[in-house]
């Protein structure tokens, strides 16, 4: 299991409500590298349309019809298990049905009002374990 924390508050108002409804639905989670920083920002962006957000990266579809990063990190294809109201949140527990690496293990993080990369210079994940 997974948790990802999706749905916030503001100014303690929750933005969206019926997370109970979401159980068994399928989401996927494209996890970012360092190369996806100005994505990231686009997503964070309320000022821009949906169509904007999407045109700073390369997309495929999968069945479900769940938009798939083609050069992500790494994909996880995902069912709501549960939600839990935790705080300002709406946590999502989920099952991970799939998972999709790329070659060369790396990541982006948000820390500190800055995006940082890591894992760059990290082996492939073949050869860390052989």
């Amino acid at each position: 299991m997974i948790s990802r924390g999706c749905l916030t508050t503001n100014g303690g108002t929750r933005t969206f409500q019926g997370a109970h409804l979401f159980p068994g639905l399928t989401v996927l989670d494209n996890i970012l590298a360092g190369r996806h920083r100005n994505l990231s920002a686009d997503f964070g962006n309320h000022g821009i349309s949906v169509e904007q957000r999407f045109a700073g990266g390369s997309w495929r579809q999968l069945a479900t019809g769940a938009p798939v990063l083609a050069d992500a990190a790494a994909n996880l294809d995902c069912r709501i298990a549960s939600v839990a109201e935790v705080g300002t949140h709406s946590v999502f527990f989920c099952e991970v049905r799939g998972i999709a690496t790329a070659p060369q293990p790396e990541g982006l993080i948000y820390f500190n009002r800055l995006y940082h990369p890591i894992g760059a210079s990290l082996k492939s994940v073949d050869e860390a374990y052989a």
